[in-house]
């Protein structure tokens, strides 16, 4: 049987290969947690996708990170196929959902290698548990897990986006040349995001409720009024904050299918995670895994309500108060608070 993180070390023990196995203190479940903990451009993480086939078979399919399927492609390629679910991915692999990789599996299965891994002459495909990844060349990749190479991706973008920097000067240049000066609202929008639309301020709302039962009302009723009284204010689009609490049999999360939008101006900025489509899809649909790939393990009797985020109501997470707190002042309350916790992908 596989045993996740030591079964791919013993893999590569049996095969007397010394290969770079990276554990980090981050999760690194999603590709884009994996870039960001790794330092690497998306593409370079290797992920791995288990199908269940027409034929009966179950296989394994390992891709560059930001590679999509293409169906057509993929059924002229191995036929028809679906993705297996995540229970009985564990199962057959031995991994996690978060950490499969095609080393050290609890049971053999056929692995299929797509030719966008090519682009590299290095992969990061995860090392068997949430917070590890393996560094290997595509070679190596190919030569340790007997994989057949397959062309099932869309092809790459012939115009690859340009970098973040390169795209908001761009952005700067053009509305300069139409009379708008941007400089000083990129400034001011820097200064916020640096300085001011901070956790902080949502751990100082959260530290008040815990301490001031009226106030804790008022801010259930309407959370928009009752965070200004602490002199934070939500742009004119927000209409609405609600405040969702957490008690010890309800646990709250909060996510946007859409793109990112937060209540920023209390909680802070989004992580990148939040921003990813694989959080946004799958905290809907996989609730409880997701959470649990990213450290948050809740009992099977507890309650968990989704809330997805709108245009105009934004949510922030009002978190169960630990009962070792009882006798902490506001300020030493306020610390322990923090960003993930009030979006509900963590407990204090």
């Amino acid at each position: 049987m596989g045993m996740g993180l030591n079964s791919v070390k013993a893999f590569f023990a049996n095969l007397a290969l010394d290969v770079p196995i990276l554990e980090t203190e981050a999760n690194t479940a999603t590709v884009a947690l994996a870039a960001a903990a790794h330092g690497v451009e998306p593409g370079r993480i290797a992920k791995t996708l288990a199908f269940q086939l027409a034929d009966g078979r179950q296989v394994l399919l390992v891709a560059r990170g930001d590679a999509r399927i293409d169906n057509s492609k993929f059924k002229t390629a191995l036929g028809k196929g679906k993705m297996l679910a995540t229970d009985v991915v564990a199962e057959i692999t031995g991994h996690p959902v978060g950490g499969v990789c095609p080393f050290g599996l609890a049971h053999p299965l056929p692995i299929y290698l797509d030719v966008s891994l090519k682009a590299y002459g290095e992969v990061l495909p995860a090392a068997g548990s949430v917070n590890s990844a393996v560094r290997i060349s595509v070679d190596l990749l190919a030569q340790v897990t007997q994989g057949l190479w397959v062309d099932v991706c869309q092809a790459a973008s012939p115009n690859p986006v340009a970098p973040l920097a390169q795209r908001a000067a761009a952005i700067e240049a053009a509305l300069q040349d139409h009379g708008l000066p941007a400089s000083a609202g990129i400034a001011q929008g820097v200064h916020n995001a640096e300085a001011v639309w901070l956790p902080e301020r949502g751990a100082q709302v959260v530290a008040k409720a815990w301490t001031d039962a009226a106030y804790r009302a008022r801010l259930l009723a309407n959370g928009k009024a009752a965070v200004a009284e602490l002199g934070i204010e939500l742009p004119a689009h927000h209409r609405h904050l609600v405040v969702l609490e957490n008690t010890a049999s309800l646990h709250n999360v909060i996510c946007c299918t859409l793109c990112s939008c937060t209540a920023y101006t209390v909680i802070g900025l989004p992580p990148d995670w939040y921003k990813d489509l694989a959080y946004r899809a799958r905290i809907v649909r996989e609730s409880r895994t997701v959470l649990r790939e990213m450290g948050l393990d809740l009992p099977s009797d507890m309650e968990l309500r989704v809330w997805d985020t709108t245009a105009d109501t934004r949510y922030m997470v009002l978190p169960h108060r630990p009962a070792h707190t009882q006798e902490w002042s506001p300020a030493e309350l306020a610390r322990i608070v923090t960003k993930d916790a009030m979006i509900g992908v963590a407990r204090l």
